[in-house]
């Protein structure tokens, strides 16, 4: 359920601040995505990294920091979109339970 706590942050509240100061949107392909949403976007992006500062270390998969910017662009235009957090609140948390049920088969298969 983390899905709804940081929908609530990533596009309630940092999105809609953001999208003040840029009401402007960048055209890909077909898709028209906020750059309120794209700056979003990569701070949620960052947001998936592991950051320790005793020792300092930055630890973080490539895969899973673009999976989270390219799922948070998603999760922008959903909101955008619908001027709901329920689109990208369910979204995010099906995105996760689906995550974490490939994690669990492959965990299963393999041990």
């Amino acid at each position: 359920m983390s899905g709804t706590s940081e929908e609530i942050f990533f596009r309630g509240l940092l999105q809609t601040f953001l999208a003040r100061a840029w009401k402007s949107s960048i055209r890909i392909s077909k898709l028209k995505v906020p750059t309120a949403g794209l700056i979003a976007a990569l701070i949620f992006a960052y947001a998936h990294m592991e950051i320790n500062f005793t020792p300092f270390s930055v630890d973080f998969s490539t895969l899973q920091v673009t999976l989270a910017f390219i799922l948070g662009v998603f999760y922008s235009i959903a909101y955008e979109r619908t001027r709901s957090l329920i689109a990208p609140v369910v979204s995010h948390n099906f995105a996760n339970l689906v995550q974490y049920l490939i994690a669990g088969l492959t965990l299963a298969l393999y041990s």
